[in-house]
């Protein structure tokens, strides 16, 4: 006859409660990493589109265009619609609108000329 109790060994309560408790704390500081990588990316890819749209703006000075610009959405217009001049076509590919307000916290327009700025807004 076989014996009712087996001999395999289970986790006890305080095994597993100490378990789920190491978990708890390894999570408690992973989410807000996490959250943090995902700020960071943001900002880098707003620099990055106002870097993209100056870099443009600043071709174009370049070959010689002299339309000032009035604002930062006069700018970003014109890029986007495309300049033409001196048989060269200007311009960004399209941005949405959360794109376009991420970047204008890193460039402004001043008499105008686009300039790049690397400060947090």
């Amino acid at each position: 006859m076989k014996p009712l109790i087996s001999n395999t060994r289970a986790l006890s309560l305080v095994e597993l409660l100490t378990t789920l408790a190491v978990i708890a704390v390894v999570t408690a500081i992973a989410i807000p990493n996490i959250a943090n990588l995902s700020n960071s990316a943001d900002t880098a890819k707003n620099r990055q589109n106002a870097q993209y749209i100056v870099s443009v703006a600043s071709a174009v000075r370049a070959a010689g265009y002299t339309n000032a610009w009035i604002d930062e959405d006069a700018l970003i217009d014109d890029l986007t619609t495309g300049i033409t001049y001196r048989n060269m076509t200007f311009s960004i590919s399209p941005l949405s609108a959360d794109e376009i307000a991420g970047a204008k916290g890193y460039f402004q327009v001043l008499d105008g000329q686009a300039f790049y700025e690397s400060t947090t807004p």
